[in-house]
């Protein structure tokens, strides 16, 4: 049996690890780190796809042929992939949060058994967490560290440790026993109330509040913009610089002022001055928000639990804004402590040793605890033979029900039990088995439990033989015999099982595809609750697979899973009531969806989530708000967010506007074969904007996206081949791209294609054709198309002649604000054509296109001028007029000009 219960704080930005030192039965830290008890929570993966963590990663934070992630752990119980970018070569390796975080806790646990209890197995861990964490979230985590190795995982909120640390390490009589614990660290803020009764400490879920998003990683990032945009002419690498901004942070807590020296990939950049003042100014409204928080909480407590004062721990929560706010708003004393840094781990390795009582709540309070005499009386039965009191002992052993707590002892009694054909035992032994939980881990020992227990009618041992047939763990893996397992619990109504067996009827694994069986295990397990089960019917229900198809009922399942926390069931309750399908449009309520799932990491929410800000639809439009769920998305590499982030760069939209930042996201999008990103990039590089101009390469982007139909790029494609721009010249080639992107609609390839049918670029001339494609342009409003037409009814030209039409589109395009048509306008009013004649008008529409330049407009107006057509003559004005437009080289107003001298 290992003596050894880690107490790990897992934070965002760095972990600590305690235990129980056994000598003097307090809690101490781990020197884990390099010549620290601190493990940078980072990961890193080289070119070769080795994966480090902690110190190892940190030292390739500078080296370019690595990718390099932090906050990893909060994203669990996300499906969407994490995206690290290797940055020479641009490919994107996708990793699960869980995945990773199971590594980390595996290296973790490896170091501590190897580096600190030489070799002795470490197979129990007590984990924090932030307040806010979701089911989803705490699911995932006690999944990935069991997958680590720990046979047993409990989870603790990150404040109730380190008010369990205080209370138990803090004798001072000053303290009465009520704190209100403040965790402020790189990740979330957490707050809990804790109070000493005695040599208990009690808690309550009730009296407990975070807020996700406001770390002090937070801070970094705004400490990191301001320096940015005091240094315009350096090109920042955050991922290398960031940790000097964070120094700079830290300093600030004791100093009053700081010089930031960042360097650039040209070299050294000019110093930044930061002051405290200005630190303040960056963080005030989440320091205000927190104070909020605290009220709130405050407003909850029993007078019996009141606190005395406020205990700040967490690295953020050294800022000294922080404590006078907090003190302001409460009315409390804020109080740091000598262990601040590591109360959190010290709690988590308290907790199994420490009596911690629930406050009583709605929900009671938690398991009853055996007394000592009802241990005996099951011993003296078990030692009879007794297989009920044996397994009944075995219990008592594992969990520390009236005895200490002996996992070899329990194995012990597990399995006199279980050689008896006691099937609840034989499962446990099979659990102890497959854990190392106070045996040696074998998995074929482990099945061979399993297998009994599951013989014997036992549902979870039957499921867990069937994924140990799924997955090869301790027997061959085969898939018949997994779904045949899978059967047998499911049949006794384990939800999982009943999943799992959907699951393999709808992919024909193991057992023929059958969409209806399908079905019919989804149903079971959804109408236990299970959430994955609901979504998979509700998407049955929504495509009629295996059953008839009915979108009220899918909309049902959705719901039910959403409110079960599954985020792609939330995404898809979101869809239908933004679209009103099968439910009554609710673009509120779809924002309300998109966000449980987008909160979870979910990128398709996170992206529609942002088009919501957008465009202010369901959520009041915000731009910036907007422009933080598209680069979440983006940064787990949902092209689609990346093209609109590039978009929000490239116009200013709630961010600066930044061409080469616009550019990096276009071209994260376009390597996906994101269209519209591959357009945007194309015109980034044509015109030289946030990259140095190249022709060809614009061309190369343009062809990308017009090959999957994009109208945009094949208009701009015909534009490169009808000039020549970064391909040889091919007017043939132009009309053709131009009619791919016309057939869609796209107004301006309308446009192009009518002049190239009208002048015979590329094709035969065809006056027809030509009047055509203006048509169209001209009824969507494109004013140079509306002018075109006018002049085509004007002249006869492809239709026949009508110069009240003629006159009708000139005025259309005219009010647009076309230069050419206000002068065509100008001529139907001067001379009664298609309209009635009006000298007034007519000098009216001259003046607003000559004011536009157009030369032909200027002269006209200068014979109004001179002849004293709608206006009074003026000499003057008349070969001020004729001026501009002779400057223009128009060869009348030459002539008008030595006239009038």
């Amino acid at each position: 049996m290992s003596p050894h219960i880690l107490g790990i704080d897992f934070g965002t930005t760095k972990t600590l690890v305690a235990h129980i030192d056994p000598r003097t039965g307090l809690p101490l830290t781990l020197r884990m780190g390099r010549g620290t008890d601190v493990v940078p929570s980072t990961v890193a993966i080289d070119d070769e796809g080795q994966i480090f963590f902690g110190d190892e990663a940190e030292d390739m934070i500078d080296d370019p042929s690595a990718a390099y992630l932090r906050g990893f752990k909060m994203e669990l119980g996300s499906e969407a992939p994490l995206y690290m970018l290797m940055r020479p070569s641009g490919e994107v390796r996708p990793f699960k949060a869980q995945e990773l975080v199971t590594a980390f806790l595996r290296q973790l646990r490896e170091d501590v058994r190897e580096r600190v209890f030489m070799g002795e197995e470490v197979n129990e861990a007590v984990i924090t967490r932030p307040v806010r964490f979701s089911q989803a979230r705490c699911r995932a985590l006690e999944e990935a560290a069991q997958a680590a190795g720990f046979a047993k995982v409990r989870l603790t909120t990150e404040p109730e440790a380190a008010g369990l640390a205080f209370c138990r390490l803090n004798a001072s009589k000053a303290f009465k026993g009520n704190a209100l614990v403040v965790d402020w660290g790189g990740g979330t803020l957490d707050m809990a109330l804790v109070s000493r009764q005695g040599d208990r400490v009690v808690t309550s879920p009730d009296l407990t509040d975070g807020d996700m998003d406001v770390g002090g990683e937070r801070f970094d990032e705004r400490l990191w913009k301001y320096a940015a945009a005091a240094l315009p002419g350096c090109t920042l690498n955050p991922i290398t610089q960031m940790s000097r901004v964070r120094k700079a942070k830290e300093q600030l807590s004791r100093r009053e002022s700081v010089t930031l020296r960042l360097s650039s990939e040209d070299g050294t950049c000019p110093p930044v001055e930061l002051s405290r003042a200005r630190l303040n100014e960056l963080i005030a409204g989440d320091v205000d928000k927190a104070a909020q928080k605290a009220l709130s909480l405050l407003s909850r407590v029993p007078a019996d639990m009141m606190p005395e004062m406020l205990l700040l721990v967490g690295g953020s929560s050294v800022i000294p804004l922080i404590r006078e706010k907090l003190e302001a708003a409460t009315g409390l004393p804020a109080r740091t402590w000598q262990y601040s840094r590591e109360a959190v781990a010290l709690g988590a390795a308290l907790k199994p040793v420490i009596p911690v009582t629930p406050k009583p709540t709605a929900n009671g309070m938690g398991p009853e605890q055996a007394e000592p005499d009802e241990v005996e009386r099951c011993r003296l039965a078990a030692e009879r033979g007794n297989a009920e009191a044996q397994y009944d002992l075995g219990e008592c052993y594992a969990k520390g029900n009236g005895v200490e707590k002996d996992e070899a002892e329990a194995v012990k009694w597990y399995r006199a039990a279980a050689e008896q054909g006691y099937a609840r035992a034989q499962y446990n032994l099979g659990v102890c088995h497959a854990f190392g939980s106070g045996v040696g881990k074998d998995a074929a020992e482990s099945v061979k439990w399993f297998r009994a227990a599951a013989e014997g009618g036992h549902a979870e041992a039957q499921y867990n033989l069937g994924v140990c047939y799924a997955f090869g763990i301790g027997a061959g893996k085969d898939a018949a015999e997994a779904v045949k397992w899978y059967r047998a619990a499911a049949e006794q109504g384990h939800a999982e099982a009943q999943y799992n067996l959907g699951e393999r009827y709808a992919k024909g694994n193991g057992v023929g595809k059958d969409a209806a069986e399908s079905v019919k295990w989804y149903r079971a397990a959804a109408e236990q609750g299970h959430a994955k089960a609901q979504y998979n019917l509700g998407v049955c229900q929504a495509f009629g697979s295996g059953v008839g198809k009915d979108a009220a009922e899918a909309v049902k399942w959705f719901r039910a899973a959403a409110e079960g926390g599954h985020a792609e069931a939330q995404y898809n309750l979101g869809v239908c009531y933004a679209f009103g399908i099968d439910v009554r449009k609710d673009e509120a309520e779809a924002v309300k969806w998109y966000r449980a799932a987008a909160e979870q990491g979910h990128a398709r929410a996170q992206y529609n989530l942002g088009e919501c800000y957008a465009n202010g639809v369901g959520v009041g439009r915000d731009e910036s708000a907007a422009v933080k769920w598209y680069r979440a998305a983006a940064e787990q590499g949902y092209a689609k967010a990346q093209s609109f982030l590039g978009l929000c760069y490239a116009e200013g939209s709630g961010v600066e506007k930044d061409a080469a930042e616009a550019v990096k996201w276009y071209r994260k999008a376009a390597e996906q074969g994101d269209a519209a990103a591959q357009d945007h990039l194309g015109e980034c590089y044509e015109l030289g904007n946030g990259v140095p101009q190249d022709l060809e390469a614009a061309v190369k982007w343009f062809r990308a996206a017009a090959e999957q139909g994009n109208a945009g790029a094949q208009c701009n494609l015909g534009g490169c081949y009808e000039f020549g721009f970064g391909v040889r010249k091919d007017k043939a080639e132009a009309v053709k791209w131009y009619r791919a992107a016309a057939e869609q609609g796209f107004i301006e390839a309308q446009y192009c294609l009518s002049l190239c049918c009208e002048k015979g670029i590329g094709t035969e001339k065809d006056s027809a054709e030509a009047v055509k494609w203006y048509r169209k342009a001209a009824e969507q409003g494109y004013a140079a198309a509306q002018n075109a037409l006018g002049e085509c009814y004007e002249f006869g030209n492809g239709a026949p002649q009508d110069l009240e039409s003629a006159a009708n589109w000139f005025r259309s395009a005219a009010e647009k604000g076309d230069a050419d048509a206000q002068c065509n306008l100008g001529g139907c009013c001067e001379f009664g054509v298609g309209v009635e004649k009006d000298a007034a008008e007519a000098v009216k529409w001259y003046r607003a296109a000559a004011e536009q330049g157009l030369a032909e407009a200027q002269y006209s107006l200068g014979l109004c001028y001179e002849k004293g057509i709608g206006v009074e003559k003026a000499a003057a004005e008349a070969a001020a007029w004729y001026r501009k437009a002779a400057e223009q080289g128009d060869a009348d107003a030459h002539k008008a000009l030595k006239r009038l001298e």
